[in-house]
């Protein structure tokens, strides 16, 4: 029934999540069992985004109004910043529940904005949602390469001032 469903009608994860968690409190199972009881035919990837945005609104502790509304990238970037710092988790189902009146949009903002006051608090706990680096072995000497906020950063042991900002 549920392999039928998904092919009528595009669920978002946020749904499929929610369905889970509903289907796991009836059987008394984890989130993750559910995923993969339910959504045995989807594939590897999808079942683990469901299992993410489950782990979302489980640790928002119901205070998520709207779960089919979330994107894919605002719940994958929420799973990340739950599972680096969980003491935020009730920070934003607080924050949420503080505002009962709010619509689907709202919602989102404040989801979206949860995302933005760790990096802005400046904290050593504060971890970024994202951070690439990477180390090239380049004739001038090891080149250091760091993405992060929106951010790259190219570092290696060299004077670039002297080189015209055309041929950069």
């Amino acid at each position: 029934m549920v392999d039928e469903n998904l092919i009528r009608k595009a669920l978002s994860f946020g749904e499929m999540a929610y369905l889970a968690l509903s289907y796991a409190g009836d059987e008394g199972i984890g989130a993750a069992e559910a995923v993969s009881s339910l959504y045995a035919s989807a594939l590897k990837q999808k079942r683990t985004y469901i299992r993410q945005f489950a782990r979302v609104l489980e640790a928002l502790e119901g205070a998520v109004r709207y779960p089919e509304a979330i994107p894919r990238a605002l719940g994958l970037d929420l799973y990340k910043l739950i599972e680096g710092r969980p003491d935020l988790a009730k920070d934003i189902a607080d924050h949420l529940n503080r505002h009962p009146e709010r619509d689907k949009d709202a919602e989102l903002g404040m989801l979206r904005e949860a995302l933005i006051v760790p990096k802005k608090a400046g904290s050593k706990g504060g971890k970024s949602v994202s951070k690439t680096s990477l180390r090239m072995g380049r004739p001038e000497g090891e080149a250091r390469v760091t993405a992060l906020d929106g951010k790259v950063e190219l570092r290696l042991e060299r004077d670039f001032s002297a080189i015209p900002k055309a041929r950069l």
